[in-house]
């Protein structure tokens, strides 16, 4: 729970991850550790207990997961020199995104529309 905000204590309220590609494609291709959206979940479970919307919306039936999509930002090399201006000691092409606390008020941003 996330006290304090409008819906600190509305269960269902708090977005639940049901698929994610990244993590897909990650654990069927790696030896190692695989799991790296727990940082783009807990940011996006905030932002709903807050109260904001975070459903994706596409043209068709497919619902991307919001998690996906930040951590997709955080990837995609065309928001680089946005998250390099926020720590700029910390290549973005180099680290991964979600590892970065100063990339996240970036991210939810550009993302979401969400001031953090």
């Amino acid at each position: 729970m996330v006290k304090g905000v409008k819906f600190w204590n509305d269960k269902d309220c708090y977005y639940t991850q049901s698929n994610n590609p990244t993590e897909e494609i990650l654990r069927k291709r790696s030896d190692g550790p695989w799991l790296v959206s727990c940082g783009p979940s807990a940011a996006v479970a905030c932002i709903a207990a807050m109260g904001f919307d975070v459903e994706v919306k596409t043209p068709g039936k497919y619902k991307p997961q919001s998690e996906e999509v930040l951590m997709d930002f955080f990837n995609d090399p065309r928001n680089y020199a946005a998250l390099a201006a926020a720590r700029p000691d910390t290549p973005p092409d180099v680290w991964h995104g979600n590892e970065v606390p100063q990339f996240y008020p970036v991210a939810v941003n550009a993302v979401f529309g969400v001031k953090a």
